[in-house]
This record gives C-alpha cells, structure tokens and sequence, in this order.
C-alpha cells in the first residue's frame, strides 16, 4: 500500500493546476464530477452496493511543510494531512488527500480528526454552512493514461480546509455513460 500512496500522492503533488473557468471543452460526464458541489461520498455511493473509506495515513504536517498552493489557500499554519482511498465494492476509485488547518478543529469541529473511517464528506455537508469554493482541476498524465484531479476549499462553520482528489482508473468518472 505504500507504494500505492505514494504514487498517487506524487502524481497530486506534481499536478498543474488550473481554475475551472480556464477549461476547455471537456467531456460531458467527466466535467460533471470535477464540479461536483456536495458530498463526492455521497455521490459515489450511488454507484456501488457497499462505499468505503481506508485511512493510509493521518499526521501533522507543519506550516513550512505545506505545498505553496495549500498556504495561499489556507493560510501559514500546521495543518492535520488526512490521506484516504475511497472505494465502491472493495475498488479503489479516489486517492484523496485533506489539509485541515489545526485553527479548523476547534468547537464542534474537533472530531474531524477522528473521522477514521466515516466519509469526511459525509461529516462536512451535513452541515448548512458547507460549501466549496476555489475549485481546480489537473490532468494527471500516468503509465494507464490520464487521470482526472480536482482540488477545492471547503468551508464548514467559516472554517477552511482543502481537499484533493486524484480519480482512479476504475471510478465511475470514466463511464462514459450519463452517470449521474
């Protein structure tokens, strides 16, 4: 599994991002996951008889640590980095990654560290004040092809975090079917 994370989370880490206005023409399908507003849990649970959650790692990363991007976003502070795979009937479809400021997991945010295995999703928009913004997206060039990415703030409480998720060659963004 180390290999698995840290080949996904290089291929996040090497992503050149940019904002969902400067797209160009995309496919139909593809475009409407990468602009997915709620719950991505949620909407892929829709596709599967069993959804799941596996933790690969969860630590403390310091101010100085943080990509430029993830800074800028968050501003200068350590953060939690929550790493996690998001799978439909025991197959990966996500590599995801969260940046939560430690200022963000305060009051009735602190449980957000002990999420383990729920959907942060899940946790986040069953909230009313949640909403998404600075959204981007990359084309992740690998050995299977491309693999769509997408990065965003999410705010709950007026509190940010930032999410990436890297979608697997299996998940259901691919279907080249209306999927949703």
């Amino acid at each position: 599994m180390t290999e698995f994370k840290q080949f996904h989370s290089s291929l996040l880490k090497s992503a050149q991002w940019f904002s969902w206005s400067e797209q160009e023409k995309m496919d139909p399908v593809v475009s409407h996951w990468l602009c997915e507003s709620a719950s991505l849990s949620r909407r892929l649970a829709l596709h599967c008889q069993h959804f799941s959650v596996k933790v690969l790692s969860q630590q403390i990363v310091s101010a100085e640590a943080l990509e430029p991007l993830a800074g800028s976003l968050l501003g200068i502070e350590s953060c939690l980095e929550r790493e996690v795979i998001l799978q439909g009937d025991g197959c990966p479809w996500v590599y995801a990654r969260t940046f939560l400021p430690l200022s963000t997991m305060t009051d009735s945010e602190q449980d957000l560290a002990q999420l383990g295995s729920q959907p942060l999703g899940h946790r986040i928009f069953s909230h009313q004040s949640a909403h998404r913004d600075a959204l981007m997206i990359a084309e992740c060039p690998c050995d299977s092809g491309v693999l769509w990415a997408r990065q965003s703030r999410l705010w709950i409480q007026g509190k940010p975090l930032l999410v990436a998720e890297l979608f697997l060659k299996e998940s259901p963004i691919y279907i080249r079917e209306k999927a949703w």
